[in-house]
Parts: C-alpha cells; structure tokens; sequence
C-alpha cells in the first residue's frame, strides 16, 4: 500500500496511512473467513507497517498465504483475498501493488500403490504406520507439483506424540534420540522401496499404471 507520508500529530490531515490499508485488509479477510469451504486456510503477517508512531506511513505491506485441498479453490480465495485489499486500498485512499508469486503449489496426487510398496518395507523392519489422523501436520510443500509429474510419495516419520509442527517443542524433538532414530529408519524405508522397485518392473508398471489412470 502506498499512501502519503505526513506529521502525525502537526499535519494529520496531510497524510494518506498506507498502514490503514493494510489493517482494513486484515478485517475484511477475517471477514471473508467467515465464509469459506472449510479446508480453506487464510493466513498473513504485516512485513513493513511504518518507521514510527508520529509519521504517517506513506508505505506498509503484507504478505498472505491462502490454501486448499485444490487448486481452483486456492486461485478462487486468492482472488477474494486480493479483492480485499482492493477495498481496503479504496477506503483508505492508497495506491495498491500487488505482487503475487506464480508458483501455485499443487496438491500431492496420491499414488496407493506406491504408498503400498512403502507400507511393505515399514512392515519388513517391523515398523507401525502411523494412526493420525490425515488432516493432522499437514502443510503444503512443491512435492505435490512434483506428483503430478511423476509417481510420487510423501511419508512422515513420527519423532514424538502430541507434538504440533513449526513449534519449539517439535524443533526439540527433530534432533532428540527418537527424532534422530526415526530419521535413519525413514531413510531406511525409502531405500529399501527404491531397491524394489529397481528390482520390480511388475511393481512399476502397477505404480506407473495408477498414475496414468488419475
């Protein structure tokens, strides 16, 4: 948001608050939460909200991200989301630039025979499959561009129970002993899934079978 720069508290009345557009940009999309499917996430962060309290910022900004299961529903809020701050950037009298980055992170197109080969080696080392729920720990990543390219899987480790992702107590747990034994078991299964399929066309001709058919 781009507004004028003024004296807060001499020449108020000089100034157009570009942080007002950013702060009205927030409200609406709390609005617009409201009304979502509910696999939608909307989440953003203010990234330059002014230099200081007695001068009217002439420049603020955020920075959003917007998910879902698909794509056509992410690129739908997206535009609801822009929309938004087009608003809030005519309400508060600001010019508005938005920069939106291109690269769209797919959804991870699954592949259950592949998952099935990996299953197998978990089991070979007399290893669980986890019982967490799906919609647990899940985020986006460009793994799922890369699964609808190729057959592709995706498999998380366990490193400790009950424990939320991006917090300090899942950073602790990365490098505690569970964290690190779960890693080489981890690599283990994906080695030994590569092993077979190398071994296998059967097995890839299945994977790349599936693949071709969703």
């Amino acid at each position: 948001f781009f507004g004028r720069s003024a004296h807060a508290a001499a020449y108020p009345e000089e100034g157009i608050n570009a942080l007002d557009g950013v702060i009205q940009t927030f409200n609406s999309v709390n609005a617009l939460r409201q009304h979502v499917r509910q696999d939608v996430r909307v989440h953003g962060i203010i990234s330059d909200g002014g230099v200081a309290p007695n001068i009217v910022p002439d420049k603020a900004s955020c920075f959003f991200y917007v998910r879902a299961d698909d794509l056509e529903e992410t690129v739908r809020v997206k535009e609801r989301v822009i929309s938004c701050a087009r608003g809030a950037a005519l309400a508060s009298g600001c010019r508005l630039q938005v920069d939106e980055d291109e690269r769209a992170l797919a959804p991870l197109k699954i592949n259950r025979a592949f998952s099935r080969l990996y299953s197998a080696q978990l089991s070979h080392m007399g290893l669980a499959e986890s019982t967490a729920p799906a919609d647990k720990n899940k985020g986006s990543s460009d793994i799922g561009n890369v699964s609808q390219v190729v057959p592709t899987i995706h498999p998380h480790v366990p490193i400790g129970e009950g424990i939320n992702i991006h917090s300090g107590e899942f950073a602790r747990a990365t490098v505690s002993e569970t964290g690190k034994a779960a890693a080489v078991e981890g690599a283990m299964a994906l080695a030994m899934t590569a092993a077979e399929l190398a071994l296998s066309a059967k097995l890839r001709e299945e994977i790349r079978k599936e693949f071709a058919a969703t």
